[in-house]
């Protein structure tokens, strides 16, 4: 609503300081958000994070557990296929079909994770730049906003895999758990980017610095 009737005039300027009292009315308002459409507590098996002094004195298994593909084939030898036949991820290539030798520099973008706070500058900027449509508040209430890109966001839990495997809960009882939040909860911030740019409107604007990068994708 227009604020501008509550200035005054101190003298011959105009200011901007003013007393109020606010007043609940008891009645409600619904609000458009993105902001808690990709909240998720837990993030363990999304974000790589580790603390400096277990990163330079621990093996890397002890923070980075091996990713794994559950695969069409008896891998166990238990004489069935299911989701625990499984192989690590290392042992797949998505790139024998889509030869790149020869073709030149492509441009790439990696994001510093460490220094993204999700202020999300680069989506705004990213909706200017592409003009990506606007569907209204009643829309994006429903999750229907037609963003390229987002930003996730992990809060941290208490509850743990270790924890759960000590504490004998199934895997329904520990997701219900990380649900619960830490008291000092963590927070880090996922940038999913669209893939789409050569020259990205997202990088620019990035108030940390987290997207810059060179001619060959790298940042400086």
């Amino acid at each position: 609503r227009n604020a501008y009737p509550m200035t005054r005039m101190s003298g011959s300027a105009v200011s901007y300081v003013t007393a109020g009292e606010l007043t609940a009315t008891g009645g409600t308002y619904p609000i458009g958000i993105t902001q808690t459409h990709l909240t998720d507590m837990d993030r363990h098996s999304v974000v790589k994070e580790v603390d400096l002094k277990t990163f330079l004195t621990a093996d890397k298994e002890v923070y980075n557990h091996p990713h794994e593909l559950a695969v069409h084939e008896d891998v166990n030898g238990d004489g069935v296929v299911d989701a625990r036949d499984k192989k690590s991820v290392l042992e797949f290539d998505l790139w024998n079909a889509h030869a790149v030798e020869g073709v030149g520099h492509r441009w790439g973008m990696s994001i510093d994770l460490n220094s993204c706070i999700g202020c999300g500058a680069c989506i705004t900027a990213c909706n200017s730049e592409n003009n990506i449509p606007v569907v209204g508040k009643d829309e994006v209430r429903r999750s229907r906003e037609m963003h390229w890109m987002r930003i996730d966001r992990y809060y941290s839990s208490d509850m743990t895999k270790e924890r759960a495997q000590k504490e004998g809960l199934g895997k329904i009882g520990m997701y219900l758990d990380m649900e619960v939040p830490s008291e000092k909860p963590s927070v880090v911030f996922m940038p999913v980017m669209c893939q789409h740019c050569n020259h990205a409107p997202c990088e620019t604007v990035c108030p940390v610095a987290a997207t810059t990068h060179s001619n060959e994708g790298l940042n400086q």
